[in-house]
């Protein structure tokens, strides 16, 4: 699972539609507690608690204008109990436009081009 927080109009529709079926998947988890990440510990931080009801609604956005059916609401989000030693952790952006621009054409296109 992964929140790459990079501004969605330089990300292809494919890495659009997985972060926001990540968020939907870590939602899940977390309210049928299957999945505890306090028990992980992740080398790099892939996930902004803070961030997932303003994230998923520009996810969501995003995909409207380019006319790709977003199904599923997540209402208010209520994390603090799953994640109250993460409140304000921040992904790294510049970690994850390289990674994105090594691993996908369409969206290094869309990174580099901004400049």
């Amino acid at each position: 699972m992964r929140m790459w927080m990079i501004d969605v109009k330089y990300m292809c529709g494919y890495h659009i539609i997985k972060e926001h079926n990540d968020i939907h998947r870590l939602l899940w988890l977390l309210e049928s507690k299957k999945f505890d990440l306090t028990r992980y510990n992740f080398p790099i931080i892939r996930l902004e608690p803070q961030s997932i009801e303003e994230r998923h609604d520009a996810l969501k956005r995003e995909m409207e204008r380019r006319h790709i059916v977003h199904i599923g609401e997540i209402g208010h989000v209520t994390l603090w109990p799953y994640l109250a030693y993460q409140i304000n952790v921040k992904v790294d952006l510049w970690h994850n436009a390289k990674e994105l621009c090594r691993t996908c054409s369409s969206c290094r296109k869309k990174i580099l081009r901004k400049n």
